[in-house]
């Protein structure tokens, strides 16, 4: 959606700064919530089923969404705060179009 706000050079490389620091923790937190979903997927499938460790697995996997949930939405936040009133306003036409 930034496309469409005619972001200044500065403005493209602080856009490119916040999402390339935040690159490694967003790769973790799905990598953790993928693992927790596939080894509950595989508990499902096995003959050592125990209801206690699949729940432990859907607690894990659960918070590692909301944990990328959460850092997205920071860094978000971090892009819409350099952003111009004009283009703010653009983006969150943008944005409601999309939904």
């Amino acid at each position: 959606m930034l496309r469409g706000l005619s972001l200044s050079a500065a403005q493209q490389d602080r856009v490119f700064v916040i999402v390339h620091a935040q690159a490694p923790l967003l790769r973790e937190k799905a990598n953790a919530a993928r693992r927790a979903h596939d080894e509950l997927r595989a508990l499902t499938m096995s003959m050592e089923y125990d209801l206690a460790k699949a729940a432990s697995l859907a607690d894990a996997s659960a918070r590692a969404l909301g944990e990328l949930a959460l850092a997205r939405a920071i860094g978000e936040h971090q892009i819409y705060l350099m952003l111009d009133d004009e283009q703010r306003v653009t983006l969150c036409r943008l944005y409601n179009e999309y939904l």
